[in-house]
C-alpha cells in the first residue's frame, strides 16, 4: 500500500476510529490505529509482537484491530464492493470474453477454508474435512482479480449444499443479482439464448447459472476443450485468493480471535484487497501461492437445464465461430 493510499484510507475511516483527549490521558491517534491494524494484517505478527513494536497493551491492540476492521468493512464496502448493476455485469462479461475467451461469463466462484484456533465453545460446524477448525470464505471474482461478492460463514464438512446455504448462494438462486437477460453466443448460427454464467469447480452443483467442468474420466475432445476454456476463466478466482493470502499474511497462520471478530477481519481483508488493487495494482510475487485450502466435492449433482447449457457451450467452443488457437493442444492436459 502506497503512502497516498494510506492517507486516502485514513481520510475515509479516520472519523469513525478517532477518540477525544481527556484530562487523564491523550487518546491513540487514528493514524496509529490504522498503522497497527495494517501491520497486523499485512505481516501476520501476533498481538504480543505488536505490543513491543507500538508499546501498546495487548488488550488495547485487540480492541483497535476489531474496531478498525469493522470501520474498514462498513465504510469501504459501499464503494469497493457494491453489488454490480446490470450494465456492470455486462462489462464484466465482456472482459471475461476478451481475456479468457469464455463468453457470457460474469465471474468465477470458489470457496477457501480460513484456519482458526479452536473456539472456546467449539462445535462441529467449525471442524472441517482436513481435521482442523476453520471458517469458509466464499467469493465471486471478476477478471480484474477483485471480489464482487463475499460470504464468510462456518461450514465444516464442505458438501454440495454449502454454497446454497450461504447468503451469496441464496441471492444467486433467487435470481436477485440483476444479471443480464439470456442472449445468443457471439456469431452462433444456432441462435440459442444462453444466460449469464459463473464458472466453478467440481465442489459446486451445476445449475443454469453455474458451469462446472466435466468429470475427468473418459472425456471426449469436445469435453476436454470445454474444461480447458473453463479453467482459463476459473484461474482468476484462484489468483485472487493467492494475492489475498500473500498480500495480507494474516492468513498464513491460524486466526486466534473470536469467530465473530474473525469474520469481520476476513471481510476487511477482502475489501482492502479491492482498495489496494484499484489504487496500487499488485505485485507478481503476490500471486505465486495460496495458503488456503479449497472446498472438496461431496455428492454434487447438476440440473438438466445446466447440463444442456454446458453441452451447448462445449459444442460452440469446438465450432469455427467459438474456437481459439491451440485449444486442442492444451485440452489434452485436461483428460
Amino acid at each position: 500500500m502506497s503512502v497516498n493510499s494510506f492517507e486516502m484510507l485514513l481520510n475515509m475511516i479516520g472519523e469513525t476510529t478517532s477518540k477525544r483527549n481527556t484530562k487523564m490521558r491523550e487518546c491513540i491517534s487514528a493514524e496509529e490505529k490504522l498503522a497497527v491494524t495494517l501491520r497486523h494484517l499485512g505481516t501476520g505478527n501476533s498481538m504480543r509482537s505488536l505490543h513491543f513494536e507500538f508499546l501498546l497493551v495487548r488488550s488495547t491492540i485487540a480492541d483497535i484491530i476489531r474496531d478498525t476492521c469493522t470501520s474498514k468493512w462498513e465504510m469501504l464496502k459501499v464503494e469497493y464492493m457494491k453489488p454490480p448493476t446490470t450494465e456492470e455485469w455486462k462489462n464484466i462479461s465482456d472482459k471475461y470474453e476478451k481475456t479468457a475467451d469464455f463468453p457470457h461469463c460474469v465471474g468465477s466462484i470458489d470457496g477457501k477454508h480460513v484456519r482458526i484456533v479452536k473456539p472456546w465453545t467449539s462445535g462441529s460446524e467449525f471442524y472441517n474435512y482436513k481435521k482442523y477448525f476453520s471458517i469458509v470464505l466464499m467469493a465471486i471474482v471478476d477478471s480484474k482479480y477483485c471480489f464482487r461478492f463475499i460470504d464468510v460463514a462456518a461450514f465444516g464438512q464442505g458438501d454440495s449444499n454449502m454454497f446454497k446455504a450461504t447468503e451469496l448462494g441464496k441471492t444467486l438462486y433467487q435470481q436477485a443479482l440483476n444479471l443480464s437477460e439470456a442472449a445468443p453466443l457471439p456469431n452462433d448460427p444456432c441462435g440459442l439464448k444462453i444466460p449469464c454464467v459463473f464458472v466453478v469447480d467440481e465442489a459446486f452443483a451445476m445449475s443454469e447459472h453455474l458451469m462446472r467442468p466435466y468429470p475427468a474420466k473418459n472425456l471426449t475432445n469436445k469435453q476436454k476443450v470445454f474444461n480447458y476454456r473453463l479453467s482459463r476463466a476459473r484461474r482468476y478466482v484462484e489468483c485472487a485468493f493467492g494475492i489475498l493470502s500473500n498480500k495480507w499474511r494474516y492468513f498464513h497462520r491460524p486466526v486466534d480471535v473470536n469467530v465473530d471478530v474473525a469474520d469481520t477481519i476476513v471481510q476487511a481483508c477482502c475489501v482492502l484487497h479491492n482498495f489496494v488493487r484499484q489504487h496500487d495494482g499488485y505485485n507478481f510475487e503476490d500471486t505465486l501461492i495460496c495458503r488456503m485450502e479449497s472446498i472438496p466435492a461431496h455428492g454434487t449433482k447438476g440440473t438438466v437445464s445446466g447440463k444442456s447449457i454446458k453441452d451447448h457451450l462445449a459444442d460452440y467452443f469446438c465450432s469455427p465461430q467459438g474456437s481459439v488457437p491451440l485449444q486442442d493442444h492444451y485440452a489434452n492436459f485436461f483428460g
